[in-house]
């Protein structure tokens, strides 16, 4: 189960605990003092439905923003890491004396084995500034094509 649908869950649980907990104690309250009615019960209940559905998008709009932002905080972890391996690939490389495109070509080997995620699905790719991808892990065919065009994107599907 995703990390989103765990808060939706837990936040959509712990509201209905909650409704559940204040029934529960103003029941306990209405009837040891005696005012216990069907109507105040009625009448509490539309109330616990009214303020469920006013409140329900705020519920909503907080839980996408918290998924959100572990998202985010997330993948930029995981580009801090890549940039991390890179880095030491090519002081490593730099120190033994490799050219520049064999330092090129181990971070391209890198690159082409790191996967990242719960499943190991997730993947970096690495392309230049004109948009030409320099190394794509998934879609080798992609090596060297340029990708600054919509058209050429639809073309190499």
């Amino acid at each position: 189960m995703k990390i989103g649908y765990k808060v939706m869950s837990l936040t959509t649980f712990l509201l209905v605990m909650i409704v559940g907990i204040v029934l529960a104690v103003v029941i306990y309250n209405m009837r040891s003092i005696g005012t216990f009615t069907q109507e105040k019960v009625n009448l509490f209940g539309d109330s616990i439905v009214k303020m469920v559905n006013e409140n329900g998008n705020d519920i909503e709009n907080k839980f996408e923003e918290i998924f959100y932002k572990e998202k985010e905080t997330f993948l930029k972890s995981e580009v801090d890491s890549i940039v991390s391996g890179i880095r030491a690939i090519v002081a490593q490389a730099k120190e033994e004396g490799r050219s520049q495109t064999e330092i090129e070509e181990l971070v391209k080997i890198f690159i082409n084995h790191v996967r990242y995620g719960e499943n190991k699905d997730g993947y970096f790719w690495v392309n230049d500034l004109k948009a030409v991808i320099v190394v794509h892990p998934v879609k080798p065919s992609l090596n060297g094509k340029d990708l600054s065009f919509p058209m050429s994107i639809l073309s190499l599907s």
